[in-house]
């Protein structure tokens, strides 16, 4: 009889969720590795988290998401709406290549607000060198970029 070697246990997560920073109304929270179907809850809890505390102005790093799928594009889609609706907004900054790829093909583009880099107290979002992503305004009264045609 041929003995068969256990196989050797990843024991690091395909994926990472975590808060940066946090003051009174702004949280920042970035993401690295594969966000799918796995991750959904987890990324869920860390966004609601940010919203039940009472901060409107979520900063969200993929810079380091190597995957997203849609059911997390959802919970995304989701935070947007729920902050949008307590004139808070939602900001992908940066995004890596494959989620700008995910976010343009669903044409979320037209409604995620996106910047290229995150600088400064937090709060403070640049304009983008080139792309700029647009969140429509409602009547909240804030900074709405306008996308290039």
């Amino acid at each position: 009889m041929r003995r068969v070697p256990p196989p050797v246990a990843n024991d690091e997560p395909p994926f990472a969720l975590a808060i940066d920073r946090l003051d009174a109304h702004r949280a920042a929270l970035s993401a690295w590795g594969e966000l799918d179907l796995a991750a959904v809850k987890h990324l869920a809890v860390l966004l609601l988290t940010s919203e039940v505390t009472d901060r409107t102005v979520v900063h969200f790093d993929l810079s380091r998401v190597t995957f997203m799928d849609c059911s997390c594009l959802g919970v995304l889609v989701g935070a947007h709406r729920r902050l949008r609706s307590v004139r808070g907004r939602l900001i992908l900054a940066p995004t890596s290549d494959p989620v700008s790829r995910l976010i343009e093909l669903t044409r979320l583009d037209r409604t995620l607000l996106a910047a290229e880099a995150l600088h400064g107290p937090i709060g403070i979002v640049p304009d983008p060198p080139g792309r700029r992503w647009s969140v429509p305004d409602h009547g909240a009264g804030m900074d709405t970029p306008v996308r290039p045609r």
